[in-house]
């Protein structure tokens, strides 16, 4: 009888080490090297195979399955890694996992390193690379800054039958055919006295008919 009441606070205390345990397993700890020197951006510059680059967030999709983001940025300049008006990064889901958060709209200079072919961020590395990003870009160079894309209307029209509306797409499809690096958007007014959904609906139709009868790519 004596030792019952040492039994149960024993359980206890182990429960509440294994719940402690459980809950910092997961946690993204960033430890610095000690004894660690000056870094040499000359030769790190020579041995980098990551990318860096400046642009927009454009858009974020979760991979719940991988627990990572994948973050579409519009590219505004590039120093390695990147010579396209778009980059795709991918970062883990959650900070605990070392994710590093971006948000849509908002403008960062990303430099990290490449994993198995892909360009992924890390937040431990984020830190080191934005407590000193101006020695590491100086040591990438100049950078290249991409030109602002320039936008031509192709068409406008009102509401018209479906075979005259598919002729235009047809139009549309031919201008893209002709230029592979140019990207089209689909504007839709669906007017004051509009129906509900009626912008939306004709849209998904137009959609449809670019991207599976057209063959176009999404």
């Amino acid at each position: 009888m004596k030792g019952e009441p040492m039994k149960k606070t024993i359980i206890i205390l182990a429960a509440a080490m294994f719940i402690f345990a459980a809950q910092t397993a997961f946690a993204c700890s960033c430890v610095a090297e000690i004894g660690k020197g000056a870094t040499d951006y000359k030769a790190w510059a020579k041995d980098f195979k990551g990318a860096a680059f400046s642009g927009r967030v454009v858009k974020i999709e979760k991979n719940a399955a991988k627990f990572e983001l994948k973050v579409t940025f519009a590219v505004d300049k590039y120093w390695r890694g990147v010579d396209a008006a778009q980059a795709v990064i991918y970062t883990a889901s959650d900070s605990a996992m070392c994710g590093v958060s971006y948000e849509e709209g908002k403008d960062y200079v990303v430099i990290t390193d490449s994993v198995s072919g892909r360009i992924t961020t890390y937040s431990c590395p984020e830190m080191e690379y934005a407590a000193h990003r101006a020695e590491y870009l100086s040591a990438l160079g100049n950078g290249i800054k991409l030109a602002v894309p320039s936008a031509l209307k192709i068409d406008e029209f009102a509401n018209i039958n479906c075979e005259d509306e598919l002729a235009r797409l047809d139009n549309l499809t031919i201008q893209l055919q002709n230029d592979p690096n140019a990207m089209a958007y689909v504007i839709i007014y669906g007017g004051r006295n509009g129906k509900r959904n009626e912008a939306k609906a004709r849209l998904a139709r137009m959609m449809h008919y670019l991207i599976i009868t057209r063959s176009m790519d999404a």
